[in-house]
């Protein structure tokens, strides 16, 4: 069974205000960024190699691995990391290589088991529609959209902006699948120039990638009237591209996006995707990135190997909260309880450094504006040694409950009244879309972080932001620590006037 990434849940529907071609305006913001340390040898078998240095890798690594029959395809020296590729099946085997202290199949991200089914939304006129006798209100500070984004007003986001925060001056890595770098909502705050991709053969914004836009829409979409509003939107955007948009790769992706984040300076680091390394031996098939079967490649995956990676992946994690990062990830959408995974661990959620968030939803929203913004959806991973934070990843439920209205009308749109119970935001060409899943819950903990990134100044470190965040957060579950809501909802007012 192939190791799964957990994107978030894909619902279609699109939105568009005026036109939906991107607007020139902003066009001249692409910018032909060359991919950085690509992986390019055709080599069938990819592998992790740790050194006994943390900071450093052995003069000889290259000349050692040669002689093994492989090739260094990328490195990460400044935590002792390589990546190596070979023909070998049996390299990590065979392979004597002086100062290494691992080497471990560089597994991939798959998306086979870790999403769940998509819920398709058809586009919608309805007979049986409800019109609202009235529309949510804009919140103060927002664009045009924003009285759609309820989980705005369930962080408290508008009451943050009022004293003055918005992220301004903080920068904010999205690693992720690639960028809609032209939206209309997105290139004002997108510094390009920073942006980069560790995918071979693609830019970290051709193609473009939905999931890494929509991801970014939620922590930055810019203020300026037009669509949606992000969390923190003065925060400065980087697209570091560790997956393509197809959303597969091999782990050691997170490794080098995360050492990236950290080498430009990054405040935040979002990562909106995930994988399971099994406890035990497992075959893992590793589909090469095409759909062709007869190039898979079938690894046997042992626990000392996830003890490995863990071990190379937490070097990336300690070497970016060493140089002030601060780390969210999304909890995933497995419905699976962490505390009693026998099985399996999450990565990266269960790095060291790492912030790890659920998501929250309303059931019900377009009928009572008024009803409750933090209800668990069913999907959610939880575990109270597994999640920090809760925060808006939006609910799904009400798509499998009989007896609600078939569609409701919010502002000019008509829509199954569940689809407003999940999360809007910026989507490809200039246009938005709903969605829903873990992935969008961590990008507005990631916004929040960065109005208190803004408030506390440069000196801020990870950790300090991190006490805030668990300790204003809402204690909206049982009290104290919890399975679903970890230390609780994370509450943007609250966060940026603790004193």
């Amino acid at each position: 069974m192939p190791l799964s990434v957990r994107p978030a849940l894909v619902v279609g529907v699109v939105v568009c205000v005026a036109a939906c071609s991107p607007d020139n305006a902003v066009g001249t913001r692409v910018s032909a960024v060359p991919v950085r340390q690509q992986l390019t040898s055709p080599y069938p078998y990819s592998y992790i190699v740790t050194s006994t240095s943390a900071t450093d890798l052995p003069a000889s690594l290259d000349a050692d691995v040669q002689a093994a029959g492989g090739a260094v395809a990328a490195s990460i020296p400044q935590i002792g990391i390589a990546i190596v590729e070979s023909e070998r099946a049996d390299f990590a085997d065979v392979a004597t290589l002086n100062g290494i202290e691992s080497i471990a199949p560089d597994v991939p991200i798959a998306d086979a088991d870790g999403q769940a089914p998509a819920a398709e939304v058809a586009d919608g006129s309805d007979a049986n529609a409800i019109t609202m006798a009235g529309a949510p209100p804009i919140p103060a500070g927002g664009d045009p959209l924003s009285g759609l984004q309820w989980g705005l007003r369930a962080i408290h986001a508008p009451e943050a902006w009022a004293l003055g925060y918005s992220g301004l001056g903080v920068r904010v890595a999205v690693l992720d699948a690639g960028i809609q770098s032209t939206h209309v909502d997105l290139a004002p705050n997108l510094n390009t120039a920073l942006s980069a991709s560790f995918v071979p053969g693609e830019a970290f914004n051709a193609p473009p990638g939905p999931h890494g836009t929509q991801v970014s829409g939620i922590i930055a979409a810019a203020r300026n009237n037009r669509g949606t509003v992000g969390v923190a939107p003065n925060a400065e955007l980087v697209m570091v591209k560790i997956l393509p948009a197809s959303g597969s790769g091999p782990i050691s992706r997170f490794a080098q996006g995360i050492v990236y984040a950290a080498d430009i300076g990054a405040r935040v680091a979002n990562i909106s995707a995930g994988t399971n390394l099994p406890r035990a031996t497992r075959i893992i098939v590793d589909d090469r990135g095409t759909p062709d079967p007869g190039d898979d490649v079938r690894i046997k995956f042992t626990n000392a190997n996830t003890i490995a990676i863990l071990r190379a992946l937490g070097r990336a994690t300690n070497y970016a909260h060493s140089k002030g990062v601060l780390i969210v990830a999304a909890g995933g959408n497995l419905s699976k309880d962490f505390d009693h995974a026998k099985s399996d661990i999450g990565i990266p959620q269960e790095l060291p450094h790492v912030i790890t968030v659920g998501p929250t939803g309303p059931l019900g929203w377009a009928l009572d504006f008024d009803t409750d913004l933090d209800v668990r959806p069913s999907y959610a991973n939880f575990g109270s040694s597994y999640l920090s934070l809760s925060a808006p990843g939006g609910n799904f439920d009400v798509f499998t409950r009989p007896g609600l209205s078939p569609s409701c009308t919010l502002l000019t749109f008509t829509w199954p009244c569940q689809v407003f119970d999940i999360v809007l935001t910026t989507g490809l060409g200039s246009n938005w879309v709903w969605n829903f899943g873990g992935s969008f819950a961590a990008p507005h903990v990631s916004g929040v972080a960065a109005l208190v990134f803004e408030k506390l100044g440069p000196s801020a470190t990870p950790d300090e932001v991190e006490s805030i965040l668990r300790r204003t957060a809402d204690d909206v579950g049982k009290p104290g620590n919890d399975d679903f809501y970890g230390h609780g909802r994370v509450n943007a007012l609250r966060a940026v006037t603790w004193k």
